[in-house]
């Protein structure tokens, strides 16, 4: 079911320089706790300033930029909100969405699911970032899993390998990463605007490609946008015939919930046991995984748990 958003954003602009405020979303913690709007200043400024930095823009082209529409920001104030001094106005969004194409409603679900910082991450190599990451995935914490995503997108944005390929591979896998994570955590718009991120930055990688669409498609069911699922499901598919065995085995489960959410049950069968028999031609039930396989199996229900191949799998 697609998710509500019960946000109500009190616009306010500062007396000072170029400094521009707003409130928090109504209703939640982060308005009664200063430590939660923190981090949430935190988190929207990291995010706009790494989307700036992969664009390649400094703060005084982005000014320049903004200069041109109706809606002008300034290099003050763009580098308040980048150091999450302030949180950004309506305004502010409205410039961010026409000049870096950044969605206003990610910026509201970074506010909500913005967690206190860690301690120190710089001491940590990126592997072992990566390493922790995906353990807090695994154990349930998605919302500190994103963040620490977010941390080696950023140190992406700021020291890029020199080989153009090894950064676009490097870049494409961690927004999938994230936009598995944020999906975990009901985060849905932000995961697909970071799916979306890796299928672009993966121009040369079928396989992250093939991954990202797979995962697209789940957000779509997500969200009820049926369409827009099978076609991703499509996408994923035709990638993923050159691919190797485990990205096949989780693009063939996310093809089977799309086929029965769609009511074609005979085809979400043959899905279901094509990454069966994928998944036993390799040792690939580890880790997500197994995980990814176990879910797929419980999301299908009765309708297709009739058929006994798939029931004793």
């Amino acid at each position: 079911m697609a998710r509500n958003y019960p946000f109500l954003l009190q616009t306010v602009r500062s007396s000072g320089k170029g400094a521009w405020e707003t409130g928090m979303p109504l209703g939640s913690q982060a308005h009664h706790a200063p430590h939660r709007m923190a981090a949430a200043r935190q988190a929207i400024g990291r995010f706009l300033k790494s989307t700036r930095q992969t664009m390649r823009l400094s703060q005084a082209q982005l000014a320049v930029l903004a200069s041109r529409n109706s809606l002008p920001l300034s290099r003050a104030a763009i580098s308040a909100i980048e150091r999450g001094l302030h949180l950004p106005s309506l305004e502010a969004l409205l410039t961010y969405w026409n000049a870096l194409q950044v969605d206003p409603m990610e910026v509201l679900e970074r506010a909500r699911l913005a967690t206190v910082a860690p301690a120190n991450l710089s001491s940590l190599s990126d592997d072992q970032l990566e390493r922790r990451a995906g353990e807090l995935h695994r154990e349930g914490h998605h919302r500190d899993a994103a963040a620490l995503y977010d941390t080696m997108l950023e140190r992406l944005a700021q020291d890029p390998p020199s080989d153009p390929k090894v950064n676009a591979r490097r870049q494409a896998t961690v927004h999938l990463q994230r936009a598995t994570a944020l999906r975990r955590a009901a985060a849905l718009l932000a995961a697909r605007s970071a799916a979306e991120r890796s299928i672009a930055a993966g121009s040369a990688c079928p396989d992250v490609q093939a991954e990202a669409y797979s995962v697209l498609a789940m957000i779509h069911l997500q969200m009820s946008n049926l369409p827009l699922a099978t076609d991703a499901a499509s996408k994923a598919a035709l990638l993923s015939e050159t691919c190797g065995v485990e990205t096949r085995t989780r693009v063939c489960l996310s093809r089977a919930l799309v086929r029965f959410e769609a009511g074609e049950f005979e085809e979400a069968r043959r899905a279901l046991l094509e990454a069966r028999e994928l998944a036993r031609t390799k040792d690939v039930l580890h880790g997500m995984s197994r995980e990814k396989f176990c879910e797929g199996k419980s999301v299908i229900p009765k309708q297709v748990s009739r058929y006994p191949e798939i029931a004793r799998g």
